[in-house]
C-alpha cells in the first residue's frame, strides 16, 4: 500500500531515498521550483546527495512508501508561515508522462489539503487543470505560467 510518510518523523528515510534514487529509474519533474522534466534514470550519488539537501531545506516533504521503502511520487513544498499557501517546489515521479503527473499531482492534492486545513492554496509550477479532485478547483495563471489550486 502506498502511503506518503513525513522523512522528519523516520530520519532513515532519508538514507533509503538516497540508495532509492541511484539504485531505480525516477524522473525529476519539478525542482528547485521549476518544472522541467526529464527522461526516468538512476542518479549518481552526488545528484542524489544534491535533491535530498534541496528537500531537507523545505518545510513539508511526503517520501512515498510502500511497506516503509521509498516509492515514488516524492514531494517537497515550501509553506507560508500561516500555512495557508504552498507552492510545489520538487516533485520526483515514475515516469514524466502526462496522465502519471495528473495522477501524482491529484494525490498530492488530496494528502497536502489532507493534512493541513489551514492550507488554501496549493501552485504547481506548470499547467495541470486536469486535476479533478472534489472539493477543489485548479486554475491555470499564464502569467506566471503555474496551476493554482484552492479549495472551494
Amino acid at each position: 500500500m502506498f502511503l506518503p510518510v513525513d522523512p522528519s518523523k523516520l530520519n532513515s528515510l532519508w538514507d533509503s531515498l538516497k540508495v532509492s534514487l541511484c539504485e531505480v529509474e525516477h524522473s525529476e519533474i519539478v525542482s528547485g521550483g521549476h518544472f522541467n522534466p526529464i527522461a526516468a534514470q538512476r542518479l549518481s550519488r552526488q545528484d542524489a546527495e544534491s535533491v535530498i539537501a534541496r528537500m531537507k531545506e523545505l518545510n513539508y516533504v511526503r517520501i512515498g512508501t510502500g511497506r516503509m521503502s521509498p516509492v515514488p511520487p516524492h514531494f517537497g513544498a515550501h509553506l507560508d508561515c500561516e500555512k495557508s499557501k504552498a507552492s510545489l517546489m520538487e516533485y520526483l515521479g515514475v515516469d514524466s508522462s502526462h496522465d502519471r503527473i495528473v495522477r501524482d499531482i491529484s494525490l498530492l492534492v488530496d494528502f497536502v489539503f489532507f493534512e493541513i486545513k489551514s492550507l488554501v492554496e496549493l501552485t504547481i509550477p506548470f499547467r495541470c487543470e486536469e486535476v479533478e479532485v472534489q472539493g477543489f478547483a485548479a486554475r491555470y495563471n499564464s502569467d506566471q505560467d503555474c496551476t493554482i489550486i484552492c479549495r472551494m
